[in-house]
């Protein structure tokens, strides 16, 4: 049951506090005893440095009778949590501003771009996100997952940004039209905000969208991620991407089209030209690891479909 849950927790909480057991004793019987009678120490030294509001946070939840026990959402309002909950959604200002910068930038992008980054935030590791993930968390006030538009307005509102600005930087980051921020859209949408990305992650969403390995990546390929858009927006997808209206899009193709306003095809590589084909590298098709990224366990439909590539 949930006061059960909530109990659990509880002896949880003592032993990442003490690094102890709170119901011990040699003979089955008397460790019975003890977790029916509810008895267990807070008075040696393993307690110490341990604070006052962190020892009623576990009693709290170690009660006998559950209808003393309180529920997981009142247990979260604690004031202990509550305080390393704000301590953790703290982003500096500057960071706000990067990820304005780069969610603005997103807005304009083709969806091609767009697919590519979300690629590119499934694979992303606690190392890549940084204080992306402050952000997010930060956005989401209510901790239920998601970003609402009034969350949104909210959390830029320091920023000085506009009722325009934001509308276009939410509904751009928006990719299922949900009216929400999940975690992996926030993500695709902020991903720049750490700097440039590398060829090689570049190279690594090719090679996810291109899940056939034919060096190409088609209408048919977007399919079998995103089965539930219609083909014909997905032939618009291709066409973005695609000056030789072939219907497909080439490494080289991929790489013009990410370079698009940035500098223009012929910094690509440096030396005038693109590469014809990715770069030789372990195509890798397990499937995604959401926990690098922190990932809420709501995931939107345009997650789940990536998750099928990654």
């Amino acid at each position: 049951t949930p006061k059960s849950d909530v109990w659990s927790v509880g002896v949880m909480a003592f032993m990442l506090l003490s690094s102890q057991i709170p119901f011990y004793a040699k003979e089955k019987e008397r460790i019975v005893r003890k977790i029916l009678l509810c008895r267990y120490r807070m008075k040696d030294k393993a307690w110490r440095g341990v604070s006052q509001t962190a020892r009623d946070f576990a009693k709290g939840l170690l009660k006998v009778d559950p209808k003393d026990r309180p529920c997981a959402r009142a247990a979260l309002q604690h004031p202990w949590l509550a305080a390393a909950l704000r301590e953790r959604c703290q982003a500096p200002q500057g960071v706000l501003e990067d990820v304005r910068a780069a969610m603005t930038r997103y807005a304009g992008y083709g969806t091609l771009k767009k697919l590519a980054l979300m690629v590119i935030s499934h694979k992303s590791t606690s190392a890549d996100i940084g204080s992306l993930g402050r952000v997010f968390h930060r956005l989401d006030a209510n901790r239920n997952g998601h970003i609402t538009f009034e969350e949104f307005r909210e959390g830029f509102g320091i920023c000085g940004c506009d009722e325009e600005e934001l509308t276009e930087m939410f509904h751009g980051a928006n990719l299922d039209g949900t009216g929400v921020l999940r975690y992996t859209e926030f993500l695709a949408a902020a991903m720049e905000a750490r700097g440039v990305i590398g060829e090689d992650r570049l190279a690594e969403a090719f090679d996810r969208l291109d899940d056939d390995d034919s060096g190409y990546i088609s209408t048919e390929n977007l399919r079998q991620i995103l089965d539930y858009l219609p083909g014909d927006y997905l032939d618009e997808v291709i066409e973005e991407a695609d000056p030789t209206q072939d219907g497909r899009i080439s490494y080289r193709e991929f790489l013009a089209m990410w370079k698009d306003g940035e500098g223009g095809e012929e910094e690509i590589d440096g030396r005038g030209k693109a590469p014809s084909d990715p770069p030789k590298h372990q195509r890798m098709v397990s499937n995604c690891d959401t926990t690098t990224t922190g990932s809420v366990s709501s995931v939107d439909s345009m997650s789940e479909g990536f998750s099928s590539c990654c």
